[in-house]
């Protein structure tokens, strides 16, 4: 049985879990694969949509079938719209969603040539305007303050689970520049998806009382230390046991990496390699998935100048510390989270009863080349000069050792001791 079994031209018919109407799209091109599942564009009457299906036999519609239903009942700006359930000739399941984008951060991070950058802090991505990475953040916490008001936990919140709607449904391929100012001149929303390993607040605590034979599916990077350690050992002996605010600690570490551009844990450096490790250490207080120098970096005179009163790198790492507390009882929750941003952060509704806020400097976005490709055009090769016999190819230099000096290398520095000398010819031949 082929796993590959959605291809372009398959239609299929999908019925609103709202209006119970029938809409019917047409498979058009394959968008990304990971490890449970893949996704398709498709185009229908009312614009492009998602298809979701599964990638295996094994499990194949367990997640999907949880998702189609948590996501019947949700209805949230922030939070992916499920536009209804199809079948393949198969059985198997296939979800519709609305048509969404790439999170900003990993989409200007292809599209642009970050390295280039003088401002990029030596992390792994080059950061957002800090006004972009505040609202997004405020769509985060709002996603996952109606997810919790409903009873359920994301619990697996993290980059590539949290996407933005540009309300292009109507356009195949919309350009990374254009993407991106739609964004810088704030069109855009962040979406929560992937809620196909939430949990319900009544299976969090079945669980901890041992008495869910489900395991958690969470990326443990983004995973708060209670989630991760198999030694919490609680009254029925699981190790490890689950608190609703592991979405504030997620969520959290997401508006780190899109305020700073490093990752959790990078100041780390090689020590970060073993995360259960870190995330021992992390519990115990001894230190953090964030560095508060990363986040001081980001606030310039222009931008502090910008705030009403108050110190922002203060605010911004009193806030990331609060929602990554060791702790679980003691980390904010998500809907104390979101108040305290939007109090401290200077947040109003707008028209669109959006949560926005105009008080930090925007910073400068640049944007990419107006190539409809949102990847970099790749490096021309390097020519490589000719082989020499008995010559390296290449040459490691290894710390505390000196390097290898040749022959050619003696007569070059020879040569330039020699004012006007030419540089040495190379031989033809075994020198003598």
């Amino acid at each position: 049985m082929s796993e590959k079994f959605l291809t372009p031209g398959q239609q299929f018919v999908f019925r609103d879990p709202a209006t119970h109407e029938g809409r019917q799209y047409t498979l058009v091109r394959a968008l990304s694969r990971g490890a449970f599942a893949q996704s398709f564009l498709a185009s229908g009457e009312q614009g492009y949509a998602v298809l979701k299906s599964s990638v295996s036999d094994e499990g194949k519609d367990l997640d999907l079938g949880v998702e189609a239903q948590v996501l019947k009942d949700l209805s949230h700006r922030n939070v992916v719209r499920y536009l209804g359930t199809a079948f393949d000739h198969q059985w198997r399941i296939v979800l519709a969603f609305e048509r969404l984008f790439d999170n900003p951060l990993l989409l200007y991070n292809r599209a642009v040539d970050v390295k280039r950058f003088k401002s990029h802090p030596g992390g792994r991505y080059h950061p957002l305007p800090l006004a972009m990475a505040l609202n997004l953040f405020m769509d985060l916490l709002c996603g996952l303050e109606y997810m919790h008001e409903s009873g359920f936990v994301h619990a697996d919140v993290k980059l590539d689970n949290f996407m933005v709607d540009l309300g292009r449904k109507a356009e195949e391929v919309v350009s990374a520049r254009v993407q991106l100012e739609d964004l810088r001149d704030g069109k855009g929303q962040g979406v929560l998806i992937d809620l196909g390993g939430c949990w319900s607040l009544e299976a969090l605590q079945a669980f901890n009382e041992g008495d869910h034979a489900r395991s958690p599916q969470l990326t443990p990077v983004y995973a708060p230390p209670e989630a991760v350690l198999d030694d919490n050992l609680v009254g029925s002996g699981r190790g490890r046991i689950l608190h609703p605010t592991m979405d504030t600690y997620a969520a959290a570490l997401v508006f780190y990496a899109t305020l700073t551009g490093r990752a959790p844990y990078a100041h780390l450096g090689e020590q970060a390699q073993d995360l259960v490790e870190a995330k021992r250490h992390e519990r115990r207080g001894t230190l953090s998935p964030i560095d508060p120098e990363a986040i001081g970096s980001i606030c310039t005179e222009a931008v502090q100048a910008r705030m009403r009163g108050g110190d922002l790198k203060a605010e911004l790492i009193e806030l990331l510390q609060a929602c990554v507390h060791p702790e679980a009882s003691k980390r904010l929750t998500i809907a104390k989270a979101r108040r305290r941003l939007e109090e401290v952060f200077g947040f109003a509704a707008g028209a669109d009863g959006r949560l926005r806020q105009n008080v930090a400097d925007e910073g400068i976005l640049q944007l990419p080349g107006g190539k409809p490709s949102t990847r970099p055009t790749p490096k021309p090769p390097l020519r490589r000069a000719p082989a020499v016999e008995g010559a390296r190819a290449t040459r490691r230099v290894v710390i505390g050792q000196t390097p290898r000096i040749t022959k050619r290398t003696e007569a070059t520095r020879a040569a330039k001791r020699v004012e006007g000398a030419p540089a040495p010819q190379r031989s033809e031949g075994p020198s003598t």
